[in-house]
């Protein structure tokens, strides 16, 4: 897990791979922060621990990464894409911490509903703040109250864990507030 302190090496080898617990994706699901006809792109799937809970429960998803994780996915840099996947509704990802600001940019100049999840820490920072009041459309955080882990690399090692959240940006909806939700169950 990365931490407050932890420095990425954003050139780092591609097992520098940080996996979203599935219990993440499936109690966001059951709070509502997915919409059941929402056809996903997640540019960024790593080994797919958003997308695989997605697919479960039955949504569309298309995938890519960067990097050949051996999972099928379509190897792409997000940042050197034209376009996305025909008939996406929303792009969804966990994104590299320190790549976080781009990672967003990116897809609102794609989809006009971005759902990300990240650390609770991403609202810390004031040029994040003045742009999220400003251009991201932020209409909904979901928060998790419980600590949720991800596991670095290949290893199912989830036990550090840290308060995360669920971001929705939604250009389509937004009016200026940003609404709070919890999850609660896992």
């Amino acid at each position: 897990m990365v931490s407050a302190n932890t420095r990425r090496n954003l050139n780092a080898h591609k097992y520098d791979l940080y996996r979203t617990h599935p219990i993440a994706t499936r109690s966001a699901l059951k709070a509502g922060v997915f919409a059941e006809d929402d056809v996903i792109y997640d540019p960024c799937n790593g080994l797919g621990g958003i997308t695989d809970a997605l697919k479960m429960a039955g949504m569309i998803c298309h995938t890519s990464d960067k990097f050949d994780y051996d999972i099928d996915d379509t190897i792409v840099d997000f940042f050197d894409i034209e376009k996305i996947p025909k008939n996406v509704s929303a792009i969804v990802f966990n994104p590299p911490y320190k790549m976080t600001e781009e990672f967003i940019d990116n897809a609102l100049r794609f989809c006009s509903r971005v759902i990300m999840f990240n650390r609770v820490s991403f609202l810390e920072t004031v040029n994040r703040a003045e742009r999220i009041q400003s251009d991201w459309s932020l209409t909904d955080i979901y928060f998790h109250s419980f600590r949720v882990g991800c596991a670095k690399g290949f290893d199912d090692d989830y036990k550090n864990a840290v308060f995360y959240a669920w971001y929705i940006f939604d250009k389509r909806k937004y009016k200026g507030v940003t609404k709070c939700h919890w999850i609660t169950k896992r």
